[in-house]
């Protein structure tokens, strides 16, 4: 019988099955063995919350169906509840949150949290109750409200943490930094892992390394909400916190996330230069802007010595959407010139025995040959890859994605 097979290789053949819903509900009822696998799929993640997508008349919220099913005597699934969405919209009833929590904080295999909250009340409660969760991703409101300022606080809260993504929202409400560790002053202790898309990355980073220098990542993703041209934007203490994680950080991601207003400033100088020379054990690197100048500023900066571990280098060049014509490239950049520096460098003695470059960008800007010629020039064949791509993609557990993600779960469900 099939429900006799071992159960390493009942998970492998059941896992094929990872984003068909409909066939992982019909075989969670063939057999008591294969329940714990198709659970794994279904629950993974468990969205809970109360949120419109298309109209504010409709509601897919499912919070009180949650609720209602986890109280049940005969509910069996709380200890498969690994991964958990918490949406909670704007003038809701604060009390579901609170008994969510509450259930939530007795499911022994809780392990993240993604909290994008839309509600006006303090939060900083939640730690205390889920206090032993490995990954935490906080996407902050919308408005100035009490949120944005227990947000620091609510992240410092969590002691076991190995994961951290804190997204502040595109609009210009930016969340204060307090003149303090927050919650608690050795709350990253175990963090190895933190994504930021932030407003203000040195008031950030300062804070960091005046709290909580004691942070050694291996994996940091940052993007940097800006409405310029060119540069990055604030990054002295930036490269200081690059410089202390010199002999950890592995993995490294730059990007720049535009605003909707866009000035086309210029920004030159040595405060928005991004030293990647400190670093010695960095594998792989992402850098994510519209001017390649700026990205050609970035690599200039590594040198053999620092470049030596790198395995990966990716380069993601966005498309400039000005406000008024979204669809027309930029007039500032001269592409050819721009790609032959770009190919010099990625040819040259630091980045030459990188074993993978790619390249992604709009099909307008890859049109011209010189940029593809020119990054592949001098390099092994094979080892330079180049994709078109037409959007700008999201981060990890974002907004953006976890809104397709809800629509495929609950809009499109069968």
């Amino acid at each position: 019988m099939l429900h006799d097979l071992p159960h390493e290789i009942l998970e492998y053949i059941l896992d094929f099955l990872h984003d068909d819903p409909q066939a992982l509900r019909g075989c969670s009822l063939v057999h008591r063995s294969w329940l714990p696998a198709t659970r794994y799929h279904l629950l993974s993640p468990t969205i809970i919350g109360q949120f419109t997508i298309f109209s504010p008349n409709e509601n897919l919220g499912n919070v009180t169906q949650f609720l209602d099913l986890i109280s049940s005597p005969h509910c069996t699934i709380r200890p498969a509840i690994e991964d958990v969405i918490l949406f909670f919209a704007k003038n809701k009833e604060n009390s579901l949150l609170g008994e969510t929590i509450g259930v939530l904080s007795k499911a022994p295999s809780l392990k993240k949290v993604v909290f994008v909250d839309r509600d006006t009340n303090p939060i900083s409660w939640i730690a205390q109750e889920i206090p032993d969760i490995q990954e935490l991703v906080f996407e902050v409101g919308l408005l100035d409200t009490f949120v944005q300022h227990d947000a620091i606080p609510f992240i410092t809260s969590f002691t076991g943490l190995r994961s951290l993504s804190f997204y502040e929202s595109r609009e210009a409400h930016v969340v204060p930094i307090p003149p303090s560790p927050g919650g608690n002053p050795l709350a990253f202790a175990l963090l190895r892992t933190l994504r930021l898309r932030i407003h203000r990355p040195d008031v950030f980073f300062g804070w960091l390394l005046e709290y909580h220098s004691y942070i050694a990542l291996e994996t940091l993703v940052l993007s940097i909400y800006s409405k310029n041209h060119e540069g990055w934007e604030g990054v002295d203490n930036l490269n200081r916190f690059l410089k202390a994680q010199s002999n950890s950080l592995k993995h490294l991601y730059l990007a720049i996330d535009y605003t909707h207003s866009h000035q086309a400033l210029n920004l030159t100088g040595k405060e928005t230069t991004i030293d990647l020379s400190v670093l010695r054990n960095l594998q792989s690197l992402s850098l994510r802007h519209h001017n390649i100048d700026s990205i050609c500023d970035v690599l200039g900066h590594l040198t053999p010595s620092s470049s030596g571990t790198l395995q990966s280098l990716t380069i993601d060049i966005l498309r400039w959407k000005l406000a008024r014509f979204p669809d027309r490239d930029c007039g500032r950049c001269s592409l050819p010139q721009l790609a032959g520096n770009l190919g010099t460098l990625i040819g040259g003695p630091a980045l030459k025995r990188v074993p993978a470059v790619h390249l992604r960008a709009p099909k307008s800007i890859l049109a011209p040959l010189s940029l593809v010629e020119a990054l592949r020039h001098g390099r092994q064949p094979g080892s330079t890859t180049v994709s078109p791509v037409d959007d700008d993609g999201y981060m990890v557990d974002s907004m953006d994605s976890l809104v397709n993600l809800v629509m495929s779960r609950m809009v499109y469900r069968d």
